[in-house]
């Protein structure tokens, strides 16, 4: 197994993503209301069509971090599907993740984040 930081990092990744994958459906259909209706009350070829693209998602969406040095809690976590996902990276393009994410995510998480670290930095003293 992975000893390294980011092999026990990514391992907290995988069991949220676990825990969540029988949820993935209902997450994705909230997220794209359009493939709901189409499933819900298109023609019986059109409901075909939107299953077929419906487990295409569920096959490509990742669980990954907001801010990918910090920590594995859900405040610090998005789903995203692997194209999209796969186009930001700490050292690529984050001016870009935080305009498609919007200010409020990245508020939010960052809020908690910095909220996180200075309770921690009240409990923990270093002596």
């Amino acid at each position: 197994g992975k000893t390294s930081r980011r092999g026990r990092h990514d391992a907290l990744i995988m069991g949220i993503k676990k825990d969540l994958k029988l949820r993935f459906r209902e997450i994705i259909l909230a997220r794209i209301p359009l493939l709901a209706d189409v499933l819900k009350n298109g023609s019986s070829q059109r409901k075909a069509h939107a299953n077929r693209v419906l487990l295409y998602l569920i096959a490509n969406v990742d669980v990954d971090h907001i801010w990918s040095s910090a920590v594995d809690h859900p405040m610090n976590c998005f789903l995203e599907f692997k194209p999209i996902n796969n186009f930001f990276n700490d050292a690529r393009n984050m001016p870009g993740k935080r305009r498609h994410y919007g200010a409020d995510v990245s508020g939010n998480s960052g809020g908690w984040l910095t909220n996180s670290v200075m309770v921690t930095s009240r409990v923990v003293r270093v002596v």
